[in-house]
């Protein structure tokens, strides 16, 4: 057995995908399972270590990426490939679903290629950064795409209408944090030193937002509706500020140590913090002020999850404790343990299971 290192749902909540770690020389496994029978459906093989899987939308397909140069696209119910092997000059580290018969991938070569995956032929408009990425994301709506790399860049491009615009935006140090407002007019990053930009895509313009973080931000997230986001620190602080003009919202937010994590509820009025001081909090997203007790573990914090439709969060900590909680109770509704740290902690579409995938080579 080895590592797992990811663990997502099918869009109906029926399948699992999970990925298991492979070494550089050797096979890696994507794996799907079926829910109902507990049971293994298909096994995809790549030679070296798989960066990203993902589902087709309609939960048919698996694409994969790898460090064998290659993405793959793979049928769920016969285990074959479907069309051709889309190859690259470098490991693929992402892949992204545009549509159902168009695939985006970004390789370790500063590549962003879109794909005819029938065929296998790469499309235009692509875009070439020319330096490793450290962050990418695709706006909802498939138009905008962008690159955080190591150049101290974020490259930003339009996809449709047949060509690529491409957007050099400058961040001054490395990036550690990217988003794409949802209807994709806005991007955010954020950088080592604390500073945060705005980036209003339609005219490309930037906007450096004031929030006094005093170390690295680890995480920006927009609120479902696009008008907020919220940012985490390696100083402890989470904030919340406007999207339009960049003013802070509310209290900050204080943790006694790093926030690994930070994301709004599905409705937008909760956000959620995770801290390696061993704790989770619900905050209020409008005034910043906690909601509820803390929600503590016996060792640092490393993933936490919000529920799709009610008022739960699960957390996961270095050793492997997974913990569920209610917002106003302190005391976990359950509790399952694995033997090593988790990767991967998601809840299932509906929000009746939940996903976890760990170093000690089991997902359940």
């Amino acid at each position: 057995g080895r590592s797992v290192t990811l663990a997502g749902f099918s869009s109906d909540g029926k399948r699992l995908l999970t990925v298991a770690k492979g070494a550089p020389a050797d096979p890696a496994w994507a794996h799907v399972w079926s829910l109902d029978t507990a049971t293994k459906l298909q096994s995809f093989r790549h030679d070296g270590i798989i960066r990203a899987a993902r589902f087709h939308p309609d939960g048919q397909q698996v694409a994969t990426a790898c460090d064998d140069f290659q993405a793959r696209v793979w049928n769920v119910d016969d285990g074959q490939l479907t069309g051709q092997v889309m190859p690259h000059g470098s490991s693929v580290l992402r892949v992204y679903w545009i549509d159902e018969e168009t695939l985006a991938t970004v390789a370790r070569d500063g590549s962003f290629s879109r794909w005819d995956v029938t065929s296998g032929q790469r499309l235009e408009p692509s875009y070439d950064a020319a330096a490793t990425p450290i962050f990418s994301d695709i706006d909802p709506t498939g138009h905008w795409a962008a690159i955080a790399a190591n150049d101290g860049f974020v490259h930003a491009f339009w996809m449709r209408w047949g060509h690529t615009i491409g957007c050099l935006i400058p961040c001054g140090e490395t990036a550690t944090a990217l988003a794409i407002h949802p209807d994709g007019r806005n991007l955010i990053a954020a950088s080592e030193g604390g500073v945060i930009k705005a980036w209003d895509l339609a005219g490309v313009t930037t906007r450096e937002i004031e929030l006094p973080h005093r170390q690295a931000v680890q995480q920006v997230h927009f609120s479902p509706d696009g008008d907020r986001v919220i940012s985490t620190s390696e100083d402890g602080t989470a904030r919340l500020w406007q999207t339009n003009d960049g003013s802070g919202i509310g209290a900050v937010m204080q943790h006694a140590a790093v926030i690994y994590d930070g994301k709004f509820d599905r409705t937008g009025q909760f956000v959620v913090t995770a801290s390696i001081d061993k704790t989770c909090q619900v905050w209020d997203g409008n005034s910043g002020i906690a909601v509820g007790p803390q929600f503590r573990h016996e060792e640092p914090l490393v993933r936490v999850a919000v529920h799709p439709g009610e008022d739960r969060v699960l957390t996961a900590d270095v050793t492997g404790s997974v913990k569920a909680w209610t917002y106003q109770s302190d005391t976990p509704d359950f509790e399952l343990n694995h033997n090593d740290q988790v990767n991967s902690l998601r809840y299932s579409p509906d929000g009746t299971m939940v996903a976890t995938a760990s170093s000690d080579k089991t997902a359940r």
